[in-house]
């Protein structure tokens, strides 16, 4: 009987409601959260989320939007995001239809390849349409004319090519 109280007594204790708060997101958080349909949770928490009116970082109580500042080359370059992911590094890499920012969470700055910079330097003609993270320190980008990747020690994107390869002109969809 003593033991049947007792499972009785637990079931019971486990089985009652749990009190659940719930806040709303509204436009007076600072978001445009309603237009975003990019979004991840990064490995600080944060929760990242890409529009067509900026990037958003939620961190559970308020948002910080990201804009391009004219002027300012360390700012994000464009507000309508197409893609977004995060690198082993936790650097926050967004595609645009103009090119390419990485965000870097230490300096709270960007760094930014323009369409117009990875068509002059890495000979690039088309938009990005895929990226890994795979290897430790590098990120590979596949775009619409071939492969890029991005050395995290040296800060530098460079087109990649071998002789006779079809990643250094083909387009690269999935890696």
């Amino acid at each position: 009987r003593i033991y049947l109280l007792l499972l009785f007594v637990l079931m019971v204790t486990r089985t009652q409601a749990t009190n659940v708060i719930f806040d709303r997101i509204t436009m007076d958080s600072g978001s445009f959260f309603f237009f975003g349909d990019l979004y991840f949770e990064g490995r600080t928490g944060y929760v990242w989320v890409g529009t067509t009116e900026g990037l958003n970082r939620y961190d559970g109580y308020t948002f910080k939007v990201f804009l391009p500042v004219p002027d300012c080359p360390e700012s994000i370059q464009s507000s309508s995001i197409d893609k977004l992911f995060e690198d082993s590094d936790g650097g926050i890499w967004i595609f645009f239809l103009g090119g390419i920012s990485r965000y870097d969470r230490g300096s709270d700055t960007f760094l930014n390849f323009t369409k117009e910079w990875l068509r002059q330097q890495l000979r690039v003609y088309g938009s990005p349409t895929c990226f890994s993270a795979s290897v430790p320190g590098h990120i590979f980008i596949g775009t619409e004319n071939g492969m890029l990747e991005y050395d995290a020690k040296e800060k530098k994107l460079v087109r990649l090519s071998s002789a006779g390869s079809v990643v250094s002109s083909s387009p690269v969809n999935c890696l």
